[in-house]
């Protein structure tokens, strides 16, 4: 059995489509994460204030405990 080396236009035709097509899915996927990346940024900033918020929710809730905790000490007095 041997193999038929030989190119044709229409093979030429068919790796040319195949690298444009390959090029156009990259590029549009690039402009996908970056769309993306942007839409993503103004998010992490609101996390990080809710992450702040959380904290000091936590120190007051500690707070609370612990002048609850002085007031029975007070009432069993």
């Amino acid at each position: 059995m041997t193999i038929d080396w030989t190119v044709n236009a229409s093979h030429i035709i068919t790796a040319i489509t195949l690298a444009i097509g390959a090029a156009g899915i990259i590029y549009t996927l690039r402009s996908d994460v970056n769309t993306i990346k942007a839409e993503i940024a103004p998010i992490k900033a609101d996390l990080k204030q809710l992450v702040n918020v959380l904290v000091q929710i936590g120190r007051q809730d500690e707070q609370i405990k612990s002048l609850t905790h002085r007031v029975d000490k007070l009432e069993n007095q």
